[in-house]
């Protein structure tokens, strides 16, 4: 059903690399799909496990438009600076996160059926986090900021009470 799409791909590729656009990752399969959001000094690269596998089913069988499935793939983040410190933030419900030990090298990633990972990509590494609490009424407000750097961050706060 999506086969003209699909044999598009390498066409859209060469179209593309004629033009000033820069890709978001290079890869080998037409299975992945990126996007690039810049914000402050850093940007978040987006890379999508589009793989599906149809089930073996009969001619007069019906089956689910996308069935997405797990898929190993290699691929290359492009356009990084030899200093940008890379973070992947992964899982479908993107609880994992590890730094990228050489974020320019190409890498093996495995996605979940229809999961994608994100690239936190910043300039340098923050030199710390300034943390500022403020009660107002039965509300608590917490502000943090990044030192040395100016982009958005994830960030897990947790507060307990006094018994923990």
């Amino acid at each position: 059903m999506d086969l003209q799409a699909r044999d598009a791909a390498p066409l859209m590729k060469a179209a593309l690399a004629k033009t000033q656009s820069a890709p978001v990752f290079t890869s080998e399969v037409p299975w992945l799909v990126g996007e690039r959001h810049a914000a402050g000094e850093g940007q978040m690269m987006m890379v999508l496990n589009a793989y599906e596998k149809l089930p073996e089913i009969k001619d007069t069988e019906k089956y689910w438009l996308y069935n997405y499935s797990p898929y190993d793939a290699k691929l290359a983040l492009q356009g990084l600076g030899k200093a940008d410190v890379v973070y992947e933030i992964s899982g479908l419900d993107w609880t994992k996160s590890t730094r990228v030990a050489t974020p320019s090298a190409p890498m093996a990633a495995s996605f979940q059926p229809g999961e994608m990972k994100l690239y936190l990509v910043a300039p340098r590494a923050p030199s710390g986090l300034t943390l500022k609490a403020q009660i107002a009424g039965n509300l608590l407000w917490v502000k943090a900021a990044l030192g040395n750097l100016k982009m958005p961050w994830p960030l897990q706060v947790t507060v307990k009470d006094g018994a923990g």
